[in-house]
């Protein structure tokens, strides 16, 4: 029998990241990841629907082709200026005669928890769980098989904008993909970190290319979420403005010479022609830039006036890849700090990978399998894009997408 393969997608402002996960003895086994160029997203919401589409079909076609796996299914992690999270509380009466705790009192108990005031335009992504409360049993981690009258869910709720969760649907739709689940990245993250570092707490910030998250977590569960309208993209832009530098170039750049003070020159092709660029020059550059996204940091932390007993700062994201970033965010911050990378994966490079990597394990933690119904938000019949409609259910991907362009053509005259 073959290996089933997951496939998880992060739609970033910078980069569409795409990982392909299968199961193995147990744990959750990355088997490879593939980064492209983004375009028609910013600071993580969706700001052109048929571009992300476009390129998200790219993508997946050349890792089809890389990895010679078929794709049709992806869980999708998001981030962006509108994700949320509070604590919440479900509470059920067992039903069936034999008062055993099945799958379907777990699933009510979840959907219990979603029933809490909010403001209007958000929607609840998905009811992480904390830990369960079965008559006077309490702190479960599963109560599944347990026998009781009256259970009780805390946990947490993840959500997000409405426009910003119908976009990214109807983006993964166009591009000839089924949404199998959608998951915040703040979430997803959770799933690296130490039991000591989850309970005793930490502050866990993620520096992507436009946007900041920094997540507050203790006693197992985010406390609160910020995110800054800044990121790692900046550095790419000075570098381009201050070199005279294409942005892919920026980039590499950024990268290559990072937070190290090294003294010499190097070679570069810049707009104007090839250059001899100082090192250090470049180094101040984006040092400089680096302490003042550091220094935003340390001030929406102090502004938030939240308070946890640990010290810990645990960084993630492409911004905490670069080499040197470390050493500098511990001096700044005067206290320990480390970059989380999935355990499965090695190195600073794979720092900007440990969201999406999470996204497996979180899922399978709040619904307990993976081949089940899709958990994303149903889009409204209106809203619902061509090939979904079709009462007729095709599984090759060429037909999937050619239903997609055509929706796209149809969406360019009535969106």
């Amino acid at each position: 029998m073959a290996e089933k393969i997951y496939t998880c997608i992060d739609l970033g402002s910078s980069t569409i990241k795409v990982l392909l996960v299968k199961e193995s003895r147990n744990r959750f086994v990355t088997v490879s990841t593939h980064k492209f160029e983004s375009c028609g997203i910013n600071k993580g919401l969706i700001t052109n629907i048929l571009e992300v589409s476009e390129r998200l079909e790219d993508a997946v076609d050349k890792v089809e082709r890389m990895t010679n796996q078929k794709i049709d299914e992806v869980f999708v992690g998001m981030g962006g200026l509108t994700t949320k999270s509070v604590e919440c509380n479900g509470v059920i009466s067992i039903s069936n005669p034999e008062q055993i705790v099945t799958k379907e009192e777990i699933d009510r108990v979840l959907d219990a928890a979603k029933l809490t005031d909010m403001p209007s335009e958000l929607e609840v992504v998905h009811v992480t769980p904390v830990e369960f409360n079965l008559d006077k049993v309490k702190h479960i981690n599963d109560p599944s098989e347990m026998k009781g009258s009256r259970l009780e869910m805390n946990g947490m709720l993840g959500m997000a904008n409405q426009t910003a969760i119908h976009s990214m649907r109807r983006a993964i739709n166009n591009a000839g993909l089924e949404m199998k689940g959608l998951l915040l990245n703040p979430f997803a993250l959770l799933e690296h970190l130490s039991h000591e570092d989850r309970v005793n707490g930490a502050w866990v910030i993620d520096i992507g290319g436009e946007t900041v998250t920094i997540s507050v977590v203790e006693k197992d569960r985010i406390q609160n979420i910020q995110v800054l309208g800044i990121g790692s993209d900046l550095i790419t832009q000075d570098l381009g403005y201050a070199f005279h530098l294409k942005k892919d170039k920026a980039n590499k750049l950024k990268h290559e010479v990072g937070l190290k003070n090294e003294v010499g020159s190097m070679r570069v092709q810049t707009k104007l022609g090839t250059a001899e660029l100082d090192r250090k020059e470049v180094h101040h550059v984006i040092a400089s830039r680096m302490e003042e996204i550091l220094e935003k940091i340390l001030d929406a932390i102090q502004e938030s006036e939240v308070i946890i007993p640990s010290e810990r700062v645990i960084f993630t994201g492409g911004g905490a890849a670069i080499e040197g970033f470390l050493e500098m965010a511990e001096e700044f911050f005067g206290r320990r700090a480390t970059v989380l990378t999935p355990n499965n994966q090695d190195g600073n490079a794979a720092a900007d990978f440990s969201a999406i990597s999470g996204l497996i394990p979180l899922y399978f933690k709040n619904y307990g399998e993976l081949d089940m119904e899709s958990n994303v938000p149903s889009l409204s019949v209106d809203a619902r894009p061509a090939e979904k409609e079709s009462t007729v259910k095709t599984t090759k991907k060429k037909e999937k997408k050619e239903k997609g362009r055509l929706n796209k053509l149809v969406n360019m005259f009535f969106e």
